[in-house]
């Protein structure tokens, strides 16, 4: 029997967000892989994607009702934890040996994700990259976290948790795992919510999968997807591609996609944000920040 193989997309709220899952998709369609692989989208607005996806593209729906937004939430309107209930919903539909590669809309396939499949098969557990530390001096959201849980434990599940100044940060943009694993994601998600009401930050769900997925074996995915999260000014690039070619059919759309590159526009602001603080506050100062580069879109 094939080894099952299962992509999974949050993507609702917001006109941006679905225009990022539908470029990420097409990226994702772009490459072959050796084995089926199922695509399924978690959303409010099924018909958008209907309408945007090609026909014979094997994407399925999961419908997020308001409720179940709020529902998974929780009861301090965690936005991150509905990641942590989605994926316990997704691995109880289908069978525990299923390899589950879940990403945020902002992605982008540089390759073939095969590769990353295959690591899930052997047993390694994925995150996009490292990030430091808790320990890491560069980095003021990681600075506070460590002081958060600095000489402090916490009883979750009846077992006493201790966060170490050496735990390494991941970026949770990107995991992959077995659909076996509930009992890890129940883990998490009962971290989660004994911490975020005490420490109110954004970092905790990625916090939550960092420390559980790093005590085995884990991998990181940047290689193969590029996860643009400090680049939100590609959502207006997006709205301009889609509705410049709104005419076209979604194969069209989805072929002329692969024609511009991400990366490409994002190296100037991530060259900008390399300099040191008070390089950037002598540009800000003389209106000399970084720009968008130039850009069209081709149509062949």
């Amino acid at each position: 029997m094939q080894p099952l193989q299962a992509l999974v997309y949050q993507a609702y709220g917001q006109e941006a967000i679905l225009y990022e899952a539908l470029f990420s998709i097409y990226s994702f369609l772009r490459y072959n892989t050796k084995e089926p692989t199922f695509v399924f989208i978690y959303t409010d607005q099924i018909e958008f994607f209907i309408k945007k996806l090609p026909t014979y593209c094997n994407i399925h729906f999961v419908e997020l009702s308001q409720k179940q937004i709020q529902q998974w939430q929780g009861s301090y309107g965690f936005v991150h934890r509905l990641k942590i209930e989605l994926l316990k919903d997704f691995c109880s539909r289908l069978c525990e040996s299923t390899a589950i590669l879940y990403v945020d809309t902002d992605t982008v396939f540089r390759q073939s994700p095969q590769v990353l499949y295959d690591k899930i098969q052997q047993g390694f557990l994925l995150m996009h990259q490292a990030e430091g530390t808790l320990q890491s001096e560069h980095n003021p959201i990681l600075k506070k976290t460590n002081r958060f849980f600095k000489n402090k434990s916490f009883l979750i599940d009846n077992t006493n948790i201790k966060v170490s100044p050496q735990t390494m940060m991941y970026n949770a943009g990107v995991l992959g795992f077995l659909a076996k694993e509930t009992s890890l994601l129940e883990r998490i998600l009962a971290f989660t919510d004994e911490i975020y009401p005490l420490f109110r930050k954004h970092i905790v769900e990625q916090l939550a999968f960092s420390f559980f997925f790093q005590q085995h074996q884990i991998q990181t995915t940047s290689n193969e997807i590029l996860h643009y999260w400090n680049f939100k000014e590609f959502r207006s690039v997006l709205k301009e591609f889609f509705e410049h070619f709104k005419n076209f059919s979604p194969e069209e759309i989805m072929r002329l996609s692969w024609n511009f590159s991400v990366e490409n526009l994002q190296r100037p602001k991530l060259l900008y944000e390399s300099k040191p603080k008070w390089v950037r506050f002598l540009y800000k100062i003389t209106g000399n920040t970084w720009k968008m580069p130039p850009y069209k879109f081709w149509e062949k």
